[in-house]
Formats: C-alpha cells, structure tokens, sequence
C-alpha cells in the first residue's frame, strides 16, 4: 500500500482506531491519542505496529512528532514515509 493518499491512511488509521471502542465523532483530525481518545503507550505501539505492517514500512521513533500527538500527525508521517518509498 506504498501509493495510499491522505485519506486513504487517515480512514486506514481511523479503521485500527475503531478496535479501541472509539466512536466516529471521538475520530477526528485534532484528536490527541492520550487526551482525547484515551491509548495508552502500550495501546499507541501496538496501533503504529498494525500500521507498519499494513503500509509495508518501519516508523522510526525518531520520525514520529515527539510522539506524534493527533491523529493529523500521524497520518501526515505516515504520508512522509510513503511518499519517500
């Protein structure tokens, strides 16, 4: 999935998201994982690891934004990575 648009990882993330229990309005762009939606550590490496597998990629931790923070954030590195592929 090495040519996947914004949207297509943002619904992709969105997609794992929703394993949480999280509803569709608590998906948002600007939603914080710990904040807003509630992952813990535990929970955020298991959702970046589904994601690498599912995109084909490794996430280096120094690549994520100081852990990415929103859900925006994640998907705009993930977006990064493929488009380096």
């Amino acid at each position: 999935m090495g040519t996947a648009n914004k949207t297509e990882i943002t619904e992709t993330v969105n997609t794992f998201l929703r394993n949480y229990n999280l509803n569709e309005n608590q998906l948002q762009p600007n939603a914080s994982f710990t904040d807003d939606l509630g992952l813990d550590s535990l929970d955020f490496v298991e959702l970046v690891l589904n994601l690498e597998e599912k995109f084909d990629l490794y996430i280096f931790t120094d690549q994520l934004n100081s852990p990415p923070h929103t859900i925006n954030d994640l998907v705009n590195t993930i977006e990064g990575l493929l488009h380096k592929q």
